[in-house]
């Protein structure tokens, strides 16, 4: 283990210490020796000397766990509990025995595990990455080429049967997926965090099979407010312009909702006669080109409280958010977007009522708004992709926008969603299916 990785060990769990360079030594019956300061318990090995709580030691022994469900099943351990012994019997393992009676393998923990979000993301559109190179990547080169584009036969496991979740969400084992579904899939999902998109060729033409593949491949598809999936087309006296043929400006989906959709698929049924074709803008990009150009401005939409709707006779969805949300370290996290839907009338009037001015109503936010969205009216940020049918276009609901030209026809569309947090779940398993390893947790492998 080298100094780096135990310094991050150190970094994200207090529970152990490195304080010291020591030779690797076997400890016996002596308990003296192992016992620091506070109750905390010294082990060594050629790397030096670690500190750890008895309890954690106790908790994380590898038989303290069950080894199908990997669960902890040492429950309720007791504050008293004292360490006897600890026997080196690895490089990085010991065999220790504790006053309860319990004895066991204790293992150092792993060093940094490799995760989707330390990833760094290619932001397109503009000068540095012209929006023809992302439309070429998407349409054109296969993800083994270092492109964008899947074949839906490449991801999908005939083992699944369309359950409304997958097999091993259901608790009916694991997914034992081909090594090369592993990796497709795994790179798919590297692909829309890298990118913001990803395209996939040969979906079957038939409804439901966006939600089909999410459950597939996550386990379940995110719900929203029209349910598993909605369709998209022309109708009379739509409730959502999105079922209307004009032509749309660019948008993030479900900005009415606490929680605006993560990963938005649309599988393209049938296209129409004429126009109709997918827009793709990197809000991510232009939120970085106005942080550089326009600082204060910048800084007014990440503080700006804005409020959006989606009022039918079903319900009155209402959610206010600031139109770029940033991590705590400063990161882009989220574009909140849709003028369609920016609810600025009953914000105010909300503020009104308090006898306050919101800020959403000021010469700043709109002026910052202006800037923002001239960036958004600016084709040479718009990647264009005429989906055919039987296609079907992954994109970061967080990040990309999307709009549509006019069109005249039968165009039928359907959507669907997948959650964040489900796809790195499944993206750190499918990882480690690709690579033919199995899961290792505490010293035991599954």
């Amino acid at each position: 283990m080298s100094v780096r990785a135990v310094k991050m060990l150190s970094k994200t769990n207090r529970l152990v210490r490195r304080f010291s360079t020591a030779s690797s030594t076997s400890y016996g019956a002596d308990t003296n020796s192992l016992y620091a300061a506070s109750g905390m318990i010294r082990l060594s090995n050629s790397d030096g000397q670690f500190e750890f709580h008895t309890k954690f030691l106790r908790e994380n022994l590898a038989n303290a766990w069950d080894h199908s469900s990997l669960q902890r099943v040492a429950n309720n351990v007791s504050a008293d509990v004292k360490l006897l012994s600890a026997e080196p019997c690895g490089p990085i393992e010991w065999n220790l025995k504790f006053s309860d009676g319990t004895s066991g393998k204790f293992a150092l923990p792993p060093r940094e595990d490799k995760d989707l979000k330390d990833y760094p993301r290619e932001l397109w559109g503009g000068e540095k990455m012209p929006v023809s190179e992302i439309e070429n990547l998407l349409l054109n080169v296969h993800f083994q080429k270092g492109g964008l584009l899947f074949e839906h036969e490449e991801l999908m496991h005939d083992d699944f049967e369309g359950a409304n979740r997958a097999p091993e969400q259901l608790g009916q084992g694991r997914a034992n997926l081909p090594t090369s579904v592993a990796n497709a899939r795994a790179k798919l999902f590297e692909a829309v965090h890298k990118y913001g998109m990803a395209m996939i060729n040969g979906v079957p033409r038939v409804p439901g099979e966006g939600k089909r593949f999410a459950d597939s491949v996550v386990g379940a598809v995110e719900t929203t407010p029209f349910g598993y999936s909605f369709t998209i087309k022309n109708v009379e006296d739509p409730h959502n312009l999105a079922f209307h043929n004009m032509k749309l400006q660019h948008h993030i989906d479900f900005t009415y909702c606490t929680k605006p959709s993560d990963i938005a698929l649309f599988h393209c049924i049938q296209n129409a006669d004429s126009g109709g074709d997918s827009l793709w803008l990197d809000g991510f990009a232009i939120a970085e080109v106005l942080r550089k150009e326009f600082p204060e401005d910048f800084e007014v939409l990440v503080n700006t409280p804005v409020r959006h709707m989606d009022v039918t006779d079903k319900w009155d969805l209402q959610a206010t958010h600031p139109t770029i949300c940033l991590s705590d370290s400063g990161e882009l996290e989220r574009i909140v977007f849709n003028e369609r839907t920016r609810d600025s009338w009953r914000q105010c009037g909300e503020a009104m009522k308090q006898q306050e001015q919101p800020q959403a109503n000021s010469e700043a936010f709109y002026e910052a708004l202006g800037k923002y969205e001239a960036l958004v009216e600016n084709t040479e940020w718009h990647a264009n992709t005429p989906l055919q049918p039987g296609q079907m276009v992954l994109f970061d609901n967080r990040r990309v926008m999307h709009s549509r030209n006019k069109f005249t026809g039968e165009r039928h569309m359907e959507g669907s969603y997948i959650e964040w947090g489900g796809a790195h779940a499944t993206w750190r398993s499918l990882v480690r299916q690709a690579a033919g390893q199995q899961i290792r947790y505490c010293g035991f492998s599954l």
